[in-house]
């Protein structure tokens, strides 16, 4: 899973067409729970990391420096889109 993991791709979506149409009422409430959600994962791992034998196992570790780096990702999306819309 490691070494599949990319970072999300959005520079192919069109983006010129975001607002054209409505977003049914709440989802735009919903949008910003979830980029908040996606941006809050360190405050997550600050938790799990600060155990010193899961920091210690080289395979969790990486895994959350990739889990850290795809959230980020996916929050900076989410937001793209609000502020287009």
């Amino acid at each position: 899973i490691l070494a599949r993991s990319e970072l999300l791709d959005v520079e192919d979506l069109a983006w010129a067409t975001v607002g054209e149409r409505a977003l049914a009422p709440g989802i735009v409430d919903s949008l910003v729970y979830m980029r908040d959600v996606e941006g809050f994962t360190p405050t997550y791992l600050d938790g799990l990391g600060s155990h010193p034998t899961t920091l210690a196992d080289p395979i969790v570790r990486r895994f959350f420096e990739v889990w850290t780096a795809e959230e980020a990702e996916h929050s900076r999306a989410i937001d793209r889109y609000l502020h287009v819309y």
